[in-house]
């Protein structure tokens, strides 16, 4: 022994002057990977870390969302700066347009009772109808009822022109200038219904062959009658 110190072997106890202390000689325990996994099953070792392929798929728990997906509705088109829903056109009209003959002639006025059935005969009577073709009748009667205020025709006569002659002409006697030229107008509108080829009026003639020239001046003749002043002459086909 030295310096008083003892050891005393075989025992695992060492004396330094004081109490003995107990020295361990346990190694600590080493567990391989199926000694780990072992245990893990058995729960003995939960605080170990499991393996990769023993970790539970933790994505299981997570809060899952419900809604669906917006999905744009396609089934409804969307809506046109069309106020109008056509496509089309914008200005057109219901299908009413004029043809270029104007039948009824209102824009050139008529007589105050004026409008009736323009094929029946005239009130004033039928004699001045015959001989006339059936073109100036359809004039007569047409006038006659849409200016009841004119009463005198002129019909079949001798004449050196041929129209009054052969009953192609029809003479319609007026009371003042404005009435005339209501009257001339209205068949210059109408001549395609009636049948007209040429109106005569206050010494100015219109043609439907020279119809893009309007009406044109004639030469002086002399009298009223002569310039066609004081009626309104009308040749038909």
């Amino acid at each position: 022994m030295l310096g008083g110190l003892g050891v005393v072997a075989h025992t695992g106890l060492t004396q330094i002057g004081q109490e003995p202390v107990a020295a361990s000689s346990a190694e600590p325990e080493v567990m391989d990977r199926d000694d780990l996994l072992r245990a893990n099953r058995n729960g003995t070792r939960s605080e170990s870390p499991k393996p990769e392929d023993e970790l539970e798929d933790v994505t299981k728990d997570l809060p899952r969302s419900k809604a669906k997906p917006e999905v744009p509705d396609v089934s409804t088109p969307p809506p046109t700066d069309d106020p109008t829903g056509s496509g089309g056109s914008g200005d057109q009209s219901d299908g009413d347009q004029s043809d270029g003959d104007q039948s009824d002639g209102d824009e050139y006025g008529g007589g105050e009772s004026g409008g009736g059935d323009s094929t029946a005969p005239c009130p004033t009577g039928s004699q001045v109808e015959q001989g006339l073709v059936p073109n100036a009748i359809k004039v007569h009667r047409d006038v006659c009822h849409r200016f009841p205020q004119i009463t005198t025709y002129g019909g079949v006569r001798a004449d050196a022109l041929p129209e009054h002659p052969s009953g192609r002409a029809l003479d319609i006697m007026i009371p003042d200038n404005a009435t005339g030229w209501q009257i001339a107008r209205y068949v210059q509108a109408n001549a395609g219904r009636l049948g007209v080829s040429q109106v005569i009026f206050d010494q100015q003639i219109w043609t439907v062959q020279r119809s893009g020239e309007g009406w044109r001046g004639m030469p002086d003749r002399g009298g009223d009658t002569a310039n066609h002043r004081d009626h309104v002459h009308v040749t038909v086909y």
